[in-house]
C-alpha cells in the first residue's frame, strides 16, 4: 500500500493505465466497494470490542458488589434451574465450594421439592418474592431460610437473583 498509493497518484500502475478500459472501471468499482466495506466492518468490530470491554468491567463491578454484600446470594436460570452464580456466603450457607455449586441444578436446595413450585408460582405472579420461608438442604443438614427474590437478566438469560437469610438459629 505504501508503494501503490504514491505510484497511482503519479499515474503509474495498472489502475491508471487505460482509463477508458471497461475492465479497469470494474476493477476500480470493486476496489472502492471493498475499501468501503472494510471501513464499515472495521468500525463495527471496534464497537464490538468496546462493548465487550464494558461488559467485562460491569461483570467485575457486579462480582465486587456481591462479594462484599453481607447476604448469601444466588442467581438461578429460569426455566432450567441451573445455578449461574453464588457468592462466598451462599456457598458457606450450603456447606459447599462455589465451583461445586455453580452449573448444577438448584432443585437439590429445596426440601421438600414442592417448595420450588410454590416459589415459581409466586415469582411469576409479581416478578418478585418477598420474605418466603422455606427449608433448604445443606451439607450439614436442613436449614430454615427466608428468601427474597427478583427476576433479572444475567448473561442474556432470564434468572432469579435470590438473597437468603438463615432463620435456623432464630427459630
Amino acid at each position: 500500500a505504501a508503494f501503490a498509493i504514491p505510484a497511482t497518484f503519479h499515474g503509474l500502475g495498472p489502475l491508471v493505465a487505460g482509463a477508458g478500459n471497461p475492465s479497469m472501471v470494474l476493477l476500480r468499482a470493486f476496489l472502492t466497494v471493498l475499501a468501503l466495506t472494510s471501513m464499515v466492518l472495521s468500525a463495527v468490530l471496534s464497537e464490538r470490542d468496546i462493548a465487550e470491554a464494558n461488559a467485562g468491567e460491569l461483570e467485575g463491578r457486579f462480582r465486587m458488589v456481591t462479594e462484599t454484600f453481607a447476604v448469601p446470594l444466588v442467581i438461578i436460570a429460569y426455566p432450567e434451574p441451573e445455578i449461574l452464580y453464588v457468592n462466598d456466603l451462599m456457598a458457606e450457607l450450603v456447606g459447599r465450594k462455589r465451583e461445586d455449586v455453580i452449573g448444577r441444578p438448584s432443585l437439590s436446595f429445596y426440601k421438600p421439592p414442592e417448595d420450588r413450585e410454590t416459589f415459581i408460582a409466586r415469582i411469576q405472579r409479581g416478578g418478585r418474592v418477598d420474605k418466603m420461608e422455606l427449608e433448604i438442604e445443606t451439607a450439614s443438614g436442613p436449614k430454615l431460610v427466608e428468601i427474597t427474590s427478583r427476576v433479572i437478566k444475567f448473561d442474556g438469560k432470564t434468572a432469579f437473583l435470590t438473597a437468603f437469610y438463615d432463620l435456623t438459629e432464630r427459630k
